[in-house]
C-alpha cells in the first residue's frame, strides 16, 4: 500500500468483510484466478488428504509457524481461511507492483510450482540477475515491458516447464484448462 489513507480504507474493508489483507502482496484479481483453480480437497488413492484448495501441508504448517494460530486438520480449513493463507502466501513477493496482467500470471505460476520458480522466470524474460528475488531492477524492467506481451511470454514459460514435471500426464488436461483461462485473462480488455 502506498500511503496511510489507502491503509485506513483497507483496514476498514478488512473489518467489514472479515478479510486480513495483512499479506496482500498480490492482486484480488490474481487470489481470485487462484481461488477458481485450486479449489477442492485432494486425497491420495488411500484416502489421505494431501491438500485442500491448493494448500498442502508444508505450506499450512509454515503458515501455522508464521502467525502462531491454532492447527486444525488441513480439510476442515473454511474459505475464509483459505483466503488467508492464499494472501499469507504471497508475503514476501511485491508481485502487486507488477503491471496487472504480469501480476495475474507471477502470481499463478508463483503459486502452482513456486514463488522461486516464479521469480526467476520473470527475472529471465526481462533479463535481469536470476536470484529469485524481485526487487526494484527486476520490478522496472518488468513494468518497462508491454504488460499483455510479457505475460504472454510468462505463460508460454509455465506451459514449458509444466511439461517436464513427473506428474504432468496426470494433470495434464487440468493444466492446460488452466493455461487456457489464464490467457483468456491476459488477453482480455480491462485487467
Amino acid at each position: 500500500m502506498s500511503d496511510g489513507f489507502l491503509d485506513t480504507v483497507t483496514q476498514i474493508a478488512d473489518v467489514l468483510t472479515g478479510v486480513d489483507n495483512a499479506y496482500a502482496d498480490t492482486t484480488p484479481e490474481a487470489l481470485e484466478f487462484i481461488k477458481k483453480h485450486e479449489g477442492g480437497i485432494q486425497k491420495t488413492k488411500k484416502g489421505k488428504v494431501i491438500s485442500n484448495a491448493g494448500i498442502e501441508h508444508r505450506t499450512y504448517k509454515e503458515y501455522l509457524k508464521d502467525t502462531g494460530e491454532k492447527p486444525k486438520k488441513l480439510e476442515d480449513l473454511n474459505q475464509q481461511e483459505i483466503d488467508k493463507i492464499h494472501k499469507w502466501y504471497f508475503k514476501d513477493v511485491p508481485y502487486e507492483k507488477l503491471n496487472p496482467k504480469t501480476a495475474l500470471v507471477a502470481s499463478d505460476i508463483g503459486y502452482h510450482f513456486g514463488k522461486s520458480r516464479s521469480n526467476k522466470m520473470i527475472q529471465k524474460e526481462v533479463g535481469t540477475k536470476k536470484d529469485a528475488i524481485v526487487g526494484d531492477k527486476t520490478l522496472t524492467s518488468a513494468n518497462a515491458r508491454d504488460d499483455k506481451e510479457l505475460a504472454n511470454a510468462l505463460i508460454n514459460k509455465k506451459q514449458e516447464y509444466q511439461k517436464t514435471r513427473l506428474n504432468y500426464e496426470r494433470n495434464k488436461r487440468g493444466w492446460q484448462n488452466r493455461i487456457k483461462d489464464l490467457k483468456s485473462e491476459v488477453n482480455k480488455n480491462g485487467l
